[in-house]
């Protein structure tokens, strides 16, 4: 298996720091798949439904790239080093909590079907249960 770094943008502004993130990750000779993705209008609600579009993003790319490891990055992030903890190959999935329970999202990793398995339950989970947490696992 390959890394392939997956990332998102709903707009203008994401697009262009996406093409930031993709140049980084590209000199370091990782294959990049960036999605557009609907903008919400709703300032009380747009960075909620964005979050909620990770999961979807994360598994499209899983499902279009069923062979490759998928590390998600968030389109204002830059890739400076080459993921050596990951490409060992001994996780499924990979979490950077900022605080107990607090994912920081903006760089996630999965692998194969435990990976697959995950991403559909986190799906899951924002159709499920509205309400949730967003930054809660």
């Amino acid at each position: 298996m390959s890394l392939r770094v997956v990332g998102f943008f709903t707009n203008a502004k994401y697009e262009a720091l996406a093409g930031r993130m993709r140049a980084s990750v590209e000199a370091l000779g990782y294959p990049v798949t960036l999605y557009q993705m609907p903008h919400c209008d709703d300032p009380d609600i747009a960075w909620g439904s964005a979050l909620r579009l990770k999961p979807v993003v994360v598994e499209r790319c899983m499902q279009e790239h069923p062979k490759d490891d998928i590390l998600y990055l968030d389109a204002d992030t830059e890739m400076k080093a080459h993921p050596s903890l990951l490409l060992k190959g001994t996780c499924d999935v990979a979490l950077n909590f900022i605080r107990p329970k607090h994912v920081h999202g903006c760089v996630m990793f999965f692998r194969g079907d435990k990976g697959r398995q995950y991403v559909k339950k986190w799906a899951e989970s924002y159709e499920l249960r509205p309400q949730f947490k967003l930054d809660e696992v």
